[in-house]
């Protein structure tokens, strides 16, 4: 009987997406971790199908006739992923050497954490805030209607964690679905059943409270496009859908939506007193 693979990695491609997912696939090929890697894309009406087969034989493919959105894309993927440990990247999401392989490494050597998400990056290399904490009302508004912003900055700094270290590994509420891996729980997560918004932070508020710790390390790095699609147009039907999922997300976590304790606190391993 075949072991399985260390990593499971699941990719998300929409329309449009093939220029990126190209880059992507190249980068996860060229930089795997280190005990097998099972890469699974999931073609959510993009028509790549074909491409991504020619051109990355060993990759798989689910094919959906049309798009199911982010959460229901990314758990049609994980349901048949096999790996010990498990992951999704955006399709712009581009890993760096060794950053696979340093997530997996920090995640079996520390049993307490649940989860972990890399530094991520823009392609000039400056700094991208994917470290968070759970937002408040005022923060998810004001980070996306620009007339907003003065009234809710404070609110916007603490959720994008402003100010905080770029370059201490710490606890977090949450890390962008981007780029995170977690390890395997004994019962099957999913991702929350909406097209887009915040199906991460409910993702990690679950792992925080079923599996284990969130923490982000900037020691790994993914460079990621990210694209913004809903600010400055409060009324389009990605900025409905985002506002939706984050209403949502609130009344399925009654009395549970909190953030953690020790988020923005530098990760102390448990040997160390953590």
């Amino acid at each position: 009987m075949t072991a399985p693979p260390r990593l499971s990695t699941v990719v998300l491609c929409s329309a449009g997406e093939w220029p990126a997912l190209e880059r992507c696939l190249t980068a996860i090929t060229a930089h795997p971790p280190r005990g097998g890697h099972e890469v699974i894309v999931v073609d959510n009406a993009a028509g790549v199908a074909a491409t991504v087969n020619e051109r990355f034989p060993a990759v798989r493919v689910l094919v959906n006739a049309e798009n199911a959105g982010v959460g229901p894309g990314r758990n049609q993927g994980l349901e048949v992923a096999g790996g010990r440990l498990l992951s999704v990247l955006d399709s712009d999401a581009y890993v760096s050497a060794g950053a696979l392989e340093t997530l997996c490494a920090f995640l079996e050597a520390n049993p307490t954490v649940g989860l972990v998400g890399p530094r991520l990056t823009y392609d000039d290399g400056s700094f991208q805030a994917s470290r968070r904490r759970l937002p408040s009302c005022l923060a998810v508004a004001a980070n996306r209607v620009g007339a907003l912003e003065r009234v809710g900055r404070g609110a916007v700094d603490r959720y994008l964690m402003t100010g905080a270290p770029q370059d201490v590994t710490m606890e977090v509420d949450y890390v962008l679905g981007a780029a995170m891996v977690w390890r395997r729980p004994a019962l099957p997560m999913r991702f929350a059943g909406i097209r887009y918004g915040f199906d991460d932070a409910e993702f990690c508020l679950r792992i925080r409270r079923d599996v284990g710790r969130v923490v982000w390390l900037p020691s790994a790095t993914v460079v990621h496009g990210y694209r913004r699609r809903t600010v400055g147009t409060p009324v389009s039907g990605m900025a409905v859908s985002l506002l939706s999922s984050y209403v949502g997300m609130r009344l399925r976590n009654l009395g549970r939506y909190r953030a953690g304790s020790r988020c923005g606190a530098p990760w102390l391993a448990p040997a160390e007193g953590a």
